[in-house]
């Protein structure tokens, strides 16, 4: 009988973890065909660059390589811009969109550590 019980119990507790993790992987997918860039002159690439002695985290984006540079500075420390990405997609047909975690922000920060980011 308890038994039953907790069988009863795991299943409705495993139940919505079980949908909420298809119903994530189902949402990359999206994101990720949103994301993609494939036209013959288009850019996608993300790396560090070593910028003032320490690397820090740079995204160039676009759909033709010879649009005009768009260069997004975030609002200030600890506030990275890659979450911005999908929302910027559209730009990037009309420009190649730089994102740039300088220092004291995002990758950079996790880079390079609070010994980086010139505090």
């Amino acid at each position: 009988m308890i038994g039953t019980i907790l069988a009863g119990a795991a299943g409705v507790l495993a139940a919505p973890a079980i949908g909420g993790l298809a119903w994530r992987k189902a949402r990359q997918r999206r994101v990720a065909k949103a994301l993609e860039i494939d036209t013959p002159n288009g850019i996608a690439e993300q790396r560090f660059v070593r910028v003032g002695g320490i690397d820090q985290w740079v995204q160039l984006r676009g759909e033709d390589r010879d649009n005009p540079l768009l260069l997004v500075l975030h609002g200030g420390p600890g506030w990275p811009n890659a979450v911005f990405t999908l929302p910027l997609r559209s730009w990037e047909q009309h420009f190649t969109v730089v994102q740039w975690d300088h220092r004291g922000a995002g990758k950079t920060l996790g880079a390079s550590g609070k010994a980086g980011s010139g505090r």
